[in-house]
């Protein structure tokens, strides 16, 4: 994937996060400091290879949607956070930041209610 929004492998620290994905089944103990920064509220959605959580960044108010998928989806990701990244619009979910864990990516996104 490349670097884009917020991600930047070289550059995270390292150390371990654990956490809950797909049908409660424990994630692999992970190098990526960067999703110590989100505390996981209850799932909101399921999909076959994917889980989504409600969250919010550590410090602030603002819940935001954070989705757990099976890196088997990979290049649909890819396609995803390319062409997501850059756009604000009013109809567009809003793409925040995503990080990659052994076995999960997470994408951060825009919660949407109502």
């Amino acid at each position: 994937l490349p670097a884009v929004g917020k991600w930047s492998p070289a550059g995270a620290e390292s150390s371990e996060w654990t956490g809950q994905c797909q049908a409660g089944r424990r994630v692999d103990t992970c190098t990526t400091a960067k999703m110590e920064n989100f505390v996981l509220y209850e799932e909101i959605g399921k999909g076959n290879k994917s889980t989504v959580y409600k969250g919010r960044r550590k410090g602030t108010i603002n819940f935001v949607a954070i989705l757990c998928i099976d890196k088997s989806k990979r290049p649909e990701i890819t396609n995803r956070v390319r062409l997501t990244h850059g756009i604000e619009h009013q109809n567009i979910v809003l793409f925040h930041e995503w990080y990659e864990t052994s076995n999960h990516l997470w994408l951060v996104v825009e919660l949407c209610t109502g």
